[in-house]
């Protein structure tokens, strides 16, 4: 539930918090080219270490990243370079948690059910 909210919201009001900061939509076009390359990496990331070390921790640290980015956004949402940063970091959390998701609902599901 978290990472779909603040993946809705660092769609809409991140960008437009940044134009508002930045005063032009070539920073706005930046950080959401950045967000999505990071984003993608991160997912990568996320499914090898939940490969490597388990199902546990790697939701654990996603959802560490997604609210030290909110906190992040709170907390410097005056300054241009917080936005950018935070809201990467944010977004990169929310899509890794995405991508876990399935060991999630399969870890949640007895061992006689698997397929």
């Amino acid at each position: 539930f978290l990472p779909t909210i603040y993946y809705g919201m660092s769609g809409i009001l991140i960008p437009l918090m940044i134009n508002e900061l930045a005063g032009n939509k070539t920073t706005v076009a930046l950080y959401g080219t950045a967000s999505l390359i990071i984003a993608s990496a991160a997912q990568l990331l996320a499914g090898r270490s939940a490969d490597r070390f388990g199902h546990r921790w790697p939701p654990i640290v996603g959802y560490g990243a997604l609210i030290v980015a909110s906190l992040g956004l709170a907390i410097f949402s005056d300054q241009l370079w917080g936005g950018i940063a935070f809201g990467i970091l944010g977004a990169a959390a929310a899509w890794s948690l995405a991508s876990l998701l399935f060991t999630l609902v399969s870890d949640g599901v007895p061992r006689a059910e698997h397929g």
